[in-house]
């Protein structure tokens, strides 16, 4: 949720190393990812870091908007790998719910992607 020139200079900076058969591999890949999860509030990663193990995560916002944490299950691919869309769900629902207790407001113009920066960098 960092703005975008923060995000492109990370991505001039970082070489993308794999660490299993499934981790992204390129810049583009990884951009069209970051896109996705600003979008959808929601990221999931199925063996990109450890094999066997996936992540679920949603963001969780203040009071004006900015990415305070996330929230993140990780667990055996082999056990939710079914159940994605439904974990998925209810992680973001969570988030939401906990930003709601934080101040922020919901999906209001920093949180629809205008650039929302994390408050301490």
């Amino acid at each position: 949720f960092q703005p975008k020139e923060w995000r492109e200079d990370y991505l001039r900076r970082t070489a993308l190393e794999p660490v299993t058969g499934k981790t992204v591999r390129t810049k583009g890949e990884l951009r069209r990812i970051v896109d996705a999860v600003r979008r959808d509030r929601v990221a999931t990663s199925l063996e990109e870091t450890i094999e066997g193990v996936a992540g679920i995560a949603s963001p969780i916002f203040d009071k004006a908007g900015h990415v305070l944490a996330g929230l993140v299950i990780g667990a055996p691919v082999t056990r939710i790998q079914a159940r994605i869309p439904l974990i998925e769900r209810m992680v973001k629902d969570a988030a939401e719910e906990i930003s709601r207790l934080m101040g922020h407001a919901g999906e209001g113009e920093k949180a629809r992607g205008k650039e929302a920066s994390v408050a301490r960098r």
